[in-house]
């Protein structure tokens, strides 16, 4: 089968997206995990959305255009997501590693959350809350547009959740989830039980009471690699509650009902309606059970004007919204004029990446 013209590279903190345009983003493309090659377990060039490693991330990159999906790069014109707040450095970095060492033959690189308001359905303007297991932002948009002076970053992420099970479950004896680095096999085990048993709890101060009283009755138990049993408890929900509490990590910042009621406040006084009636979560930290209630239920105790209604929407499957909006903009008739060509590269240099993003954002 011939490989269409246009790919959508879609890196994070946590894994690898890519997708054939054109195709349904649910089913089409791959999902890499950073540890699927021996080779590439020490490799986490992104942390908290921002590039810590160059070496590491074209290496990253090229591993899963060419050796994983092998595909050749320079006969593709390629869409790249990226964070919000991305420096001009680092956006010109990343358009000089894309064609001089990948060789592209196109590249357009988009903001995430604005992607991910395409792809939700719900108009242009609102507030995309991504929190993923890399990285947290709270962006407001309006037009289609992210609004920059408003954008909040929370860098508490999945990968702080999971190191905080694993932290729990150490405290309680059990030497495996002892800290061995991020791809240990505890670490590993850690992060699949918060996957699979964590929820968010509705109602913070009931919950902990009904956990003190009724103790193991509400354990799940859950079937470790060498075929033991391990009962987790209140583990389950003290581990996801870090996203609206992150005092419980020692940190001294507002969760993220705080951080999106601020972000609105951030921005022009007759936005607040139209933002705060359509909040969208994405990213895999929303989709644990009672997280949109409770965020809801959260933000509706902070805002006091009778007036606003808050409305939060999330995706069916939150994880793939960037990746579904990039697939809507590559289906545009008008996106080969929004990529910056080989030739236009080769004229100008990195700097021409702002010819081809008169909206996107930019900080020095």
């Amino acid at each position: 089968m011939n490989e269409p013209a246009v790919l959508i590279l879609d890196v994070n903190s946590g894994d690898a997206k890519v997708i054939d345009s054109g195709t349904d983003a649910c089913k089409a493309g791959s999902s890499l995990k950073l540890s699927t090659s021996p080779d590439y377990r020490s490799l986490r060039p992104i942390e908290y959305g921002r590039i810590t490693d160059w070496n590491a991330a074209e290496a990253l990159w090229r591993h899963t255009l060419i050796d994983e999906l092998h595909i050749r790069p320079d006969d593709r014109a390629i869409l790249m997501t990226e964070a919000p707040l991305t420096s001009k450095h680092d956006r010109e970095k990343t358009t000089q590693t894309m064609f001089e060492s990948l060789t592209v033959s196109a590249l357009h690189i988009a903001t995430q959350p604005e992607l991910a308001m395409c792809a939700s359905g719900r108009g242009t303007t609102g507030v995309v809350v991504d929190s993923g297991d890399g990285a947290t932002h709270v962006v407001p948009v309006v037009d289609g547009v992210a609004v920059e002076n408003a954008i909040t970053a929370l860098n508490i992420a999945g990968s702080d959740l999971t190191d905080y099970m694993a932290y729990r479950l150490n405290e309680r004896g059990i030497s495996r989830f002892e800290w061995r680095g991020a791809w240990s096999e505890g670490h590993a085990v850690a992060r699949e039980i918060k996957e699979r048993l964590c929820y968010v709890a509705v109602d913070w101060e009931k919950e902990v009471l009904n956990a003190n009283v009724q103790h193991s009755e509400d354990d799940e138990a859950f079937e470790l690699p060498d075929g033991q049993s391990l009962a987790v408890g209140n583990e389950r929900f003290y581990t996801t509650e870090v996203l609206f509490q992150p005092s419980i990590l020692g940190l001294d910042v507002a969760g993220l009902q705080y951080t999106t009621y601020n972000v609105i406040h951030k921005c022009d006084t007759d936005l607040y309606g139209p933002l705060f009636g359509n909040i969208i979560l994405v990213g895999g930290n929303t989709m644990f059970p009672g997280l949109s209630q409770r965020f809801k239920s959260e933000l509706t105790s902070l805002n006091h004007d009778p007036n606003t209604s808050i409305d939060v929407y999330v995706p069916p499957d939150p994880r793939v919204s960037v990746w579904i909006g990039g697939s809507i903009v590559t289906s545009l008739s008008t996106f080969k004029d929004m990529c910056v060509s080989r030739t236009e590269y080769d004229e100008v240099g990195p700097a021409v990446v702002y010819r081809k993003h008169i909206k996107a954002l930019y900080i020095d």
